[in-house]
C-alpha cells in the first residue's frame, strides 16, 4: 500500500534585485510582519537620526582630512545600517549583506527599495484579490452541488 502524499506551494513570489532572485513571503503570517515593517523601520531610523546627530562634520574639514573621512564613513555606516534593516526584515536576515557584496553601493540599493516597496504591495493586492476569486467560486461550487443533491433528494 502507497503512502499519501499532499504537495505545499510556499505562498509568496520571487523578487529580483540586479541579478539576485529573492523570496517574498505572502503568507498571512508573513503580511502582518511586512505591514508591521515600517513602524520597526519607523523605530530602526529614530535610533539611526539620533546617532547621526553626533556626525558632524567641521567646516575645516580640509585641515582634518583624516578626521572627516572617520566622519563620513561613520555617516555611510550607518546608512547602510538603515538599509540594511529594511531588507532583511522584508527577505531574511543578510539579504542585504549578500546585495551589497554584489552591489556595493548602499545609495542605489536605498532606491531600488522604494520601487521594491511599491511592486511588493501591487502584487499583494493583486493576491488578495485572486485569493477572494478563488474562494468566492469555490463557494459557488459548494453551493451548485449542494442545491444538486437536495433537488435528487426530493
Amino acid at each position: 500500500m502507497s503512502g499519501i502524499q499532499i504537495d505545499i506551494q510556499r505562498t509568496g513570489f520571487p523578487v529580483k534585485v540586479g541579478e539576485i532572485e529573492l523570496w517574498f513571503d505572502s503568507s498571512h503570517e508573513n503580511l502582518v510582519n511586512f505591514f508591521k515593517l515600517a513602524e520597526h523601520i519607523q523605530e530602526e531610523s529614530e535610533k539611526s537620526i539620533e546617532e547621526m546627530k553626533n556626525i558632524e562634520m567641521p567646516e575645516d574639514y580640509l585641515n582634518d582630512l583624516p578626521g572627516a573621512h572617520q566622519k563620513g564613513m561613520k555617516f555611510i555606516e550607518h546608512q547602510k545600517k538603515q538599509t540594511a534593516i529594511e531588507y532583511d526584515l522584508m527577505f531574511g536576515k543578510g539579504t542585504f549583506k549578500k546585495l551589497y557584496a554584489k552591489y556595493p553601493d548602499y545609495v542605489s540599493l536605498q532606491n531600488a527599495l522604494r520601487a521594491i516597496n511599491e511592486a511588493i504591495q501591487n502584487r499583494i493586492v493583486q493576491q488578495e484579490e485572486e485569493r477572494a476569486k478563488a474562494i468566492e467560486t469555490e463557494t459557488e461550487e459548494i453551493l451548485r452541488n449542494k442545491a444538486k443533491k437536495q433537488a435528487k433528494k426530493k
